[in-house]
């Protein structure tokens, strides 16, 4: 039996999600509706996106709709990691560095401003991004997982940004939906971390985009008899 997947009907969405999440710390964005709030007229000083470097953890759809942008808008560095490093990968051009997950070396998670997560939920990533993970990360650095809740150790993640091992966090997805209420997420300020609620990709273009991803795969099946977005069963996606 032949399955097939929506594969990219989001990846625009979810690529601006991550410019989204870069520009929510670099400008320090809660801390001006705190102001707000409190009628308070405070500045602060905020950084630009242009030039940092980026990491992109799964250089898939979603991934290259990112470094686009990043690439084409704010001329950041780029560096795409994949499960195996292809030299014919789409959107090649908007990177400056191909790795596999495998032989990415530390010194390049170490130097990313941001590191932007969309890997698939398969065995292979569960728990990758772990506290020995976040360690890896330098101290001024932001997280974003906009994958799946399974890549990501929780508990870890909440004490990195408890004990300032990372700046920031912008999560849109959890391992468990809704996110339980006890969770020590939600005790960590908002000025650390965002969470979205698996809702940041619920766009009004998403249905129509859905629909075309769709109707794609059915006539790609009705003149060659295969789905554009075939899953892969052996690696579960």
């Amino acid at each position: 039996m032949i399955f097939s997947n929506s594969k990219g009907a989001y990846s625009e969405a979810l690529g601006e999600i991550g410019i989204a999440s870069m520009m929510y710390f670099s400008y320090n964005l809660n801390s001006y509706t705190e102001y707000m709030k409190k009628k308070e007229w405070s500045k602060q000083t905020n950084k630009t996106l242009f030039n940092k470097n980026l990491l992109i953890m799964g250089y898939g759809n979603n991934g290259v709709c990112l470094a686009k942008i990043a690439k084409l808008g704010f001329n950041m560095k780029v560096i795409g990691v994949n499960r195996t490093k292809r030299v014919d990968i789409p959107g090649k051009e908007y990177t400056d560095k191909l790795y596999s997950i495998k032989e990415l070396p530390d010194k390049v998670i170490n130097e990313a401003d941001y590191i932007y997560a969309t890997l698939p939920s398969t065995l292979e990533t569960n728990n990758i991004f772990d506290i020995n993970f976040f360690k890896k990360m330098n101290k001024d650095s932001v997280f974003i997982n906009v994958g799946r809740g399974n890549a990501v150790v929780e508990e870890d993640i909440a004490y990195a940004l408890e004990n300032n091992i990372i700046r920031g966090a912008s999560l849109d997805v959890t391992k468990i939906e809704p996110l339980n209420k006890d969770s020590k997420l939600y005790n960590i300020s908002p000025n650390k971390l965002l969470i979205t609620n698996h809702s940041f990709c619920h766009v009004s273009e998403g249905s129509q985009n859905g629909f075309d991803c769709f109707i794609n795969n059915l006539k790609n099946y009705i003149t060659t008899g295969k789905p554009i977005n075939i899953v892969d069963k052996q690696h579960q996606y």
